[in-house]
């Protein structure tokens, strides 16, 4: 398996909320990087149901952050088909979007209840900080699901382990 020589961002010693949802969302940015790289190996070989699992994931991520913020244009398409190349484009808009959503969000925040009414039309109550954590583990969720379906086709399996990220640093 090739080994990643990048460094990541350290957390300090005993971090932030915000210090440790950003390295978590460093962390997605970094594990999307690999699977559109493993994608772009495949050239043609590339299933179109991978694709769309990465396009899911990406897009849920920007819905969330707009309701929250109240900025941009409602998602109503939660599984979009996008080609490769605007998925990479999608990817690090959306991985942007989350870094600065985090670096300007406040701690106290965070944890501060968050009304809002779901694609269905239900009202629910969560805090920010278990939106992110949602939003990080439907990132893992579906990478594996992505890595099951590339790896019969890839010469090295594709691993986006959280532990894989952390020890390049």
């Amino acid at each position: 398996m090739a080994h990643d020589t990048a460094r990541a961002t350290a957390p300090s010693v005993q971090p932030t909320f915000s210090e440790y949802f950003a390295r978590l969302f460093e962390y997605d940015r970094w594990a999307n990087r690999r699977v559109l790289d493993a994608m772009r190996s495949l050239g043609t070989r590339l299933p179109a149901k991978p694709l769309d699992r990465l396009s899911h994931l990406l897009v849920c991520q920007k819905m969330w952050v707009g309701r929250i913020t109240g900025a941009g244009e409602p998602v109503t398409d939660f599984f979009p088909s996008w080609p490769l190349d605007q998925t990479e484009r999608e990817a690090g808009e959306i991985g942007a979007l989350m870094e600065r959503f985090i670096a300007q969000t406040p701690e106290e925040r965070l944890f501060a209840e968050f009304r809002y009414t779901s694609s269905e039309g239900d009202p629910y109550t969560n805090r920010i900080a278990d939106i992110l954590t949602q939003l990080s583990q439907h990132g893992c969720y579906h990478r594996g699901q992505i890595a099951v379906e590339l790896n019969p086709l890839l010469a090295e399996p594709l691993a986006t382990d959280y532990v894989f990220f952390c020890r390049k640093g």
